[in-house]
């Protein structure tokens, strides 16, 4: 029983240690595809001649991202390790919360 318990404590905490790129806060969903395979990184721009002319004609900078799976497999990037990976934030956790208790410290009454 004993050693049924670690096995599954050891499971755990291996699965959760991992880092996954659709847990990271610069993880960007493809509205085109529903596959979070073709997810992008925002933590990675591309840098392609078209963004720049594309910007010269209609001064508009159009930002295009590289996929998860391109930072993933270079070492230069992010690598299989996550060297940039960032947890996502719980949005009621760190932004409602601390608003709510500015509101209560300021006697702002909504």
């Amino acid at each position: 029983m004993f050693f049924y318990i670690l096995i599954i404590t050891i499971t755990t905490t291996i699965i959760y240690s991992e880092k996954h790129c659709v847990n990271c806060k610069y993880f960007v969903r493809n509205p085109f595809f529903s596959k979070d395979t073709f997810g992008k990184c925002s933590a990675f721009r591309k840098n392609t001649d078209y963004n720049k002319i594309d910007y010269l004609v209609s001064g508009k900078e159009k930002i295009e991202y590289k996929f998860c799976v391109t930072a993933r497999e270079n070492d230069n990037l992010c690598g299989e390790e996550g060297k940039m990976y960032m947890e996502r934030s719980n949005c009621i956790k760190d932004f409602i919360i601390p608003f709510i208790n500015s509101i209560k410290t300021n006697n702002i009454n909504i």
